[in-house]
C-alpha cells in the first residue's frame, strides 16, 4: 500500500469519525430538546387526510427516526442491521410494506444468530410513545466494593413541564462501563424493562466511576447519583481523554439539559 493510499484512508476514518460527532449535536441534541416537551408526539401515527401529512413529518419524525435507527442498529450490530434490512428490502420490493414488516425482518435476523429479541416489541415503545426517558444509575452504597446498581427510568420534560402520562415505560438497551483514573472497561448492555431494576455488573469501589449510554447510541438521558457525577467530574478535570469524544459530549449535553 502506498503512502498516499495510507494518508487517504486516514483522511476517510478522521472524517468518518467528524460526521459521527456531528450526528451528535446536529441530529440527537436537536431533535431532543423537541422531544422534551409536552407537545412533542409519536414518531408513528395514523394518516387520515392529506391535512395531517404535514402534521406528521416534521423534525421529530425524520430526526428521531434517524436516531432510533442508530440506536437499533447498535443493538443489532451492523452486519446483522444490515442483513435484516437487506431481506426486508428484497421481500417487499415492488409492494407495500408496513412498519411491522421491518421490525419482523430485524427480529428474523437476530433469530437467525441465536439472539431472542422481539425487535417489533422493543421498538414500538419508542415509535408510538412520544418523548424519551431519562435514565438514573446509582451506585449501591450498602456494600463497597459492590458489584450491582440501581436504575429507575421516566419521561423526561422540560422544567415546568406537566406530565400527561406517568406510566410510560420504555424498553431500554442501556450500555454502561466502568472506569478509574487511567482506564476504563468494555461497555456491556443491560436491558431495562421495568420502572426502577437492580443489576449486577463489574467491581467497583469508592473510586469508580459508572459511565451509562456508551457514546450516546440510545435515546435517553442519563443521570446519576451525586457521588458518581462528582467523579466523572474529577476524571474530565484530571485526564479527560480516558472519557471518548461522543462520552464527553453526552455527560456535557445530558448534564445541561437536566439543570435545565
Amino acid at each position: 500500500m502506498t503512502i498516499s493510499s495510507l494518508g487517504f484512508l486516514h483522511s476517510k476514518n478522521v472524517f468518518l469519525c467528524h460526521e459521527k460527532q456531528r450526528f451528535l449535536t446536529d441530529v440527537l441534541h436537536e431533535v431532543m430538546l423537541l422531544d422534551g416537551l409536552n407537545s412533542s408526539h409519536p414518531i408513528s401515527q395514523e394518516v387520515e387526510q392529506a391535512a395531517d401529512i404535514d402534521r406528521v413529518f416534521d423534525w421529530i419524525a425524520y430526526k428521531k427516526g434517524a436516531a432510533l435507527i442508530r440506536m437499533l442498529a447498535n443493538v443489532m450490530g451492523q452486519t446483522l442491521f444490515q442483513k435484516g434490512l437487506n431481506d426486508y428490502l428484497l421481500s417487499h420490493m415492488y409492494s407495500n410494506a408496513a412498519r411491522d414488516d421491518l421490525w419482523s425482518k430485524m427480529t428474523q435476523a437476530m433469530r437467525v444468530e441465536g439472539r431472542e429479541i422481539d425487535i417489533g416489541q422493543m421498538m414500538d415503545r419508542w415509535t408510538l410513545q412520544m418523548g424519551y426517558p431519562v435514565v438514573t444509575i446509582r451506585k449501591n452504597q450498602s456494600e463497597l466494593p459492590t458489584h450491582y446498581i440501581t436504575v429507575h427510568q421516566e419521561h423526561f420534560l422540560y422544567g415546568q413541564e406537566v406530565r400527561s402520562n406517568n406510566s410510560l415505560l420504555w424498553q431500554i438497551p442501556l450500555t454502561v462501563a466502568v472506569g478509574n483514573a487511567s482506564s476504563v472497561s468494555p461497555e456491556s448492555l443491560i436491558w431495562i424493562n421495568n420502572k426502577t431494576e437492580t443489576h449486577r455488573i463489574g467491581q467497583m469501589d469508592d473510586s469508580t466511576w459508572l459511565l451509562g449510554n456508551i457514546n450516546q447510541t440510545g435515546y435517553f438521558r442519563v443521570n446519576y447519583d451525586l457521588q458518581n457525577w462528582k467523579l466523572l467530574i474529577q476524571q474530565l478535570h484530571n485526564n479527560p481523554q480516558i472519557i471518548s469524544v461522543g462520552n464527553r459530549a453526552g455527560l456535557i449535553d445530558d448534564a445541561f439539559n437536566l439543570a435545565r
